[in-house]
C-alpha cells in the first residue's frame, strides 16, 4: 500500500506562519520537525501539536521548508529539497570521521590497494543481492575472486555489477553522460534475460505496483522524456558552480 498523500496545500499562507513564529512552543515543534522530518502520516495522530487542526500545522510546516528549500528543474517536473542544520550536522561528522580514519589508521600502498579491490567486491555482491540475485556472499566472492565464470544468472549478475563498478572506476575523470549510462547498463544486463533491453532507453510506459492489490504506487514519466530527462540530470550532476555535497547530490 502506498503512502497517504498529504493535504494540498492552495497558495502560500504566509501569515498562518508569521503569526506563530514567536510562540516558544511552535518553534520548539518546528526544531524537532526538522530533526526528524515528519511526514504528514507521522504528523497527523500526533497529539502534542501546537496547532490543534494537523491539516493546519501541515500547511505552517510546509511553508517553513520552503523558506529553506532549493529548487531545481529537470524538463517539465519541479522538486525541491532542504538541508537542515541536522542534515548539515550528519554530513560534516561523515566527513571528519571518513578523514580521520585514514590519517589514524594509516598503511600501505599495497594494503590500500587490496582493501579498496575486497570493498568494490563487497558493494558489487551486496547491490546484486538486493536487486534478487539468490548467492550467498561466500560464494560470490570466490567466483569474483578465483576468476571462474559464473554459473547460474544469480552469480552472472553480481559479476556483471562488479565488472560496472570497474569500468566505472577507469572512466572517473569524464563527465556523466547518456552514453556511458547505457554502457553501463549493458555491463550490468549481459547474460541476463534484462540484455534485451540494452543500449538504449526504454520506448514504453513503467509503472510501479503493490505486488498484493495491484495499486498503481508510481507512474514513471513518459518515455518520450526520458532523453531529456537524462540530459538535464547529467547537467545537475556535471555542474559545480554551486556546491551540494556530494552524498546530497548522489541522493538527488
Amino acid at each position: 500500500m502506498k503512502l497517504e498523500r498529504p493535504p494540498i496545500i492552495d497558495g502560500t499562507n504566509y501569515s498562518a506562519y508569521l503569526d506563530h513564529i514567536n510562540n516558544p512552543s511552535f518553534l520548539a515543534f518546528i526544531t524537532e520537525t526538522d530533526r526528524r522530518y515528519f511526514y504528514w502520516n507521522e504528523l497527523k495522530y500526533r497529539s502534542n501539536l501546537p496547532i490543534t487542526d494537523s491539516k493546519k500545522i501541515w500547511e505552517v510546516i510546509k511553508i517553513h521548508r520552503s523558506f529553506l528549500s532549493k529548487r531545481i528543474v529537470f524538463d517539465t517536473h519541479r522538486f525541491s529539497f532542504n538541508v537542515t542544520s541536522y542534515i548539515q550536522k550528519d554530513l560534516h561528522e561523515f566527513d571528519l570521521k571518513l578523514i580521520g580514519g585514514l590519517y589514524k589508521d594509516s598503511i600501505t600502498t599495497e594494503d590500500q590497494d587490496e582493501y579498496f579491490k575486497n570493498s568494490l567486491v563487497e558493494e558489487a555482491i551486496a547491490s546484486s543481492q538486493i536487486e534478487g540475485a539468490a548467492t550467498t556472499t561466500d560464494i560470490a566472492r570466490e567466483m569474483i575472486k578465483s576468476g571462474r565464470k559464473p554459473r547460474t544468472e544469480s552469480e552472472q549478475m553480481i559479476f556483471n555489477n562488479f565488472s560496472a563498478i570497474k569500468e566505472i572506476e577507469n572512466r572517473l575523470k569524464g563527465s556523466l553522460d547518456a552514453h556511458l549510462i547505457l554502457d553501463i547498463h549493458e555491463i550490468m544486463t549481459r547474460n541476463t534475460e534484462a540484455y534485451q533491453y540494452a543500449g538504449d532507453f526504454r520506448s514504453g510506459p513503467i509503472f510501479v505496483k503493490d505486488h498484493i492489490d495491484g495499486e498503481i504506487a508510481h507512474t514513471a514519466p513518459e518515455a518520450e522524456q526520458v532523453k531529456i530527462l537524462i540530459e538535464n540530470l547529467n547537467a545537475f550532476i556535471n555542474d559545480d558552480s554551486e556546491f551540494i555535497h556530494p552524498i546530497i547530490k548522489a541522493s538527488i
